[in-house]
């Protein structure tokens, strides 16, 4: 094996160690607000090593969504569009949008998707990367330089502090139930810290003008 496929598979081998990792750190950050036996979509899968973990940990029933194909697994997955879920209305328990609003050039029409198949009683599970503090924004901007660079990942969309995360998640019809910090990402100082929000539907009195 020459040189350049050594290089090649190393950086595969760690990719795919990357890959796991993250699967893992994602069942920790959300498992708690997963019911057993729930059905979950995964909107921006990727590798969907998420949903199968989900399975068989919670056995929980997951569809898995990404804008490409890039499942490894047995999971059921579809290609999206990145706007519209083809999904039926009020079918899942939990959605999870995972470090994914940041790729939208334009998130509210994902938001509203997400609300629409969202059963009444159950949480949109949002998690992205912290801009709170001078700080944080090196660290977020930073690593998405150089994952650019390393596997060509763009952000079309934006990041936003608590506060205005908070702000958009009411202008399209959901409450935020909690905010939890879950530190650097991987466990990683130098990667970005992460937030999860818990959203639930706001009572149709008060999602009229959000939903219209």
């Amino acid at each position: 094996m020459g040189l350049g496929a050594k290089l090649r598979l190393k950086f595969q081998q760690e990719s795919e160690r990357i890959e796991r990792q993250r699967a893992d750190f994602n069942l920790r950050s959300i498992q708690s607000w997963v019911p057993q036996n729930a059905k979950v979509l995964d909107v921006g899968a990727w590798a969907c090593y998420l949903g199968e973990l989900l399975r068989d940990h919670k056995g929980c029933d997951v569809l898995s969504l990404d804008v490409a194909d890039s499942n490894k697994t047995d999971m059921p997955f579809r290609v999206f569009d990145g706007k519209t879920l083809p999904v039926e209305s009020k079918s899942f328990d939990v959605v999870l949008v995972l470090y994914v609003l940041h790729h939208a050039t334009d998130d509210e029409p994902l938001l509203r998707e997400a609300r629409r198949v969202l059963r009444d009683e159950g949480h949109l599970l949002v998690a992205e990367d912290s801009v709170d503090g001078l700080w944080n924004k090196v660290l977020t901007f930073g690593f998405h330089i150089y994952l650019y660079l390393i596997t060509k990942m763009t952000r079309d969309g934006k990041f936003r502090t608590t506060d205005r995360w908070h702000d958009r998640f009411r202008e399209v019809g959901f409450d935020v139930d909690t905010t939890m910090p879950l530190g650097h990402h991987l466990g990683h100082s130098l990667w970005p810290r992460n937030t999860l929000f818990v959203l639930r539907k706001q009572p149709a009195s008060r999602s009229a003008s959000a939903t219209a």
